[in-house]
């Protein structure tokens, strides 16, 4: 390796100097417990062994992997090992870019093109910051993505414009979302916001989106925040959840804000948007949404049982308009709906395009499916 550098410094115009190293791997060692217990001392070594060669401070450009626990059993310890290394108390001149979150194929480890892309420009953006800042405005910059999830939302505008009203829905709602075991039954906003973003093709004026579970109040109002959708109609089997929802946009339900003596305004989430009039909320289950009017479903599905599961699946295969279904914990079951003269099947099948680790919050984390109708 140290040779083709020298080489390919003598063939680069005078002056050019080695600004860094990319480094993207990880996957292996989190497949294996051994391995990914030792990754961390692993990973340093190298480092001290790459600036060895006379490249004393080199920057290391690397990331943080991602993957299906079915996969990648240990990818916490690795993951853990790399955000350590990038922040601001662990190995100096490490940048780490995190993939957390990015679509995947249905393997549950390699990135769709377009996540390929995203990362690409991320990398590309903390490459120019690193060489182009001094050392104390590195280290700044260093520190400020510690936290592996700002980045994505400073990247997108749209989020970023919307996150002071999301995070008044979040405020009313994050205690109730994850189980002791870890498990997640509502997704972070900012995690719905990227499987709408990410999606092929992404959300259009055309779309009527039904959105089915247990947070379905906050994932409509994040998707009427983001894009001006046809129609959004949820449909929340939690007892209280769409009250929720009216609480935080109080005009929506045909209220005001609460105000206390004084007419100072009572402690609380407030929200200065009102929802638009293509909302439909409602408390119910499955069978009392309108599926003849949805193009997109998403389905917060990590608690639902097989019959809710399937009749899920036969509702999707057995609408008019539907095209993309997107699922959590588990993806839609096969199911065979035939026409009752001609015994054909109706309207093609829903296949898995992509999937990716989604966040809750309090930490938990779930796999969400993405499907296309083929």
């Amino acid at each position: 390796m140290s040779a083709r550098v020298d080489e390919a410094l003598k063939a680069a115009p005078e002056g050019s100097h080695l600004g860094g190293m990319l480094w993207y791997q990880g996957e292996t060692d989190a497949a294996k417990e051994d391995r990914a217990e030792t990754y961390g001392d692993r990973f340093q070594t190298l480092i001290e062994d790459v600036r060895g060669l006379g490249y004393p401070d080199l920057n290391i450009f690397t990331v943080a992997v991602t993957g299906t626990t079915a996969r990648l059993p240990y990818l916490q310890q690795v993951r853990d090992a790399q955000l350590f290394a990038g922040s601001s108390t662990g190995i100096a001149g490490v940048w780490v870019t995190d993939t957390f979150g990015l679509p995947m194929f249905p393997d549950g480890l390699h990135l769709v093109t377009k996540a390929q892309v995203e990362l690409g420009e991320r990398m590309a953006l903390q490459i120019f910051t690193a060489t182009a800042a001094s050392a104390p405005e590195r280290e700044n910059a260093r520190a400020a993505t510690d936290d592996p999830t700002r980045g994505w939302a400073i990247e997108d505008a749209r989020v970023s414009n919307a996150e002071n009203d999301l995070s008044c829905i979040v405020a009313a709602t994050k205690s109730k979302s994850a189980s002791k075991d870890g498990t997640i039954s509502q997704v972070h906003f900012r995690s719905f916001a990227k499987l709408l973003f990410f999606l092929e093709p992404r959300p259009t004026p055309d779309d009527r989106l039904l959105v089915l579970g247990y947070g379905a109040g906050v994932c409509v109002l994040t998707a009427a925040l983001l894009y001006s959708l046809r129609q959004i109609q949820g449909i929340c089997a939690a007892e209280g959840g769409i009250d929720e929802a009216h609480t935080l946009f109080p005009v929506y339900s045909g209220g005001t804000p609460a105000v206390a003596s004084g007419s100072d305004e009572q402690e609380g989430p407030k929200s200065s948007l009102t929802p638009p009039s293509n909302i439909d909320l409602l408390e119910g289950e499955v069978a009392e949404a309108r599926w003849d009017d949805a193009t997109l479903v998403y389905a917060a599905s990590c608690n639902f049982d097989e019959n809710v599961m399937l009749d899920v699946a036969r509702r999707c295969r057995g609408s008019r308009d539907c095209r993309r279904v997107i699922t959590l914990g588990k993806p839609l079951p096969a199911v065979q709906l035939r026409q009752r003269e001609e015994g054909t099947v109706v309207n093609g099948e829903f296949k898995v395009v992509w999937q990716c680790q989604v966040e809750g919050y309090r930490g938990g984390t779930t796999v969400a499916f993405v499907h296309h109708r083929v």
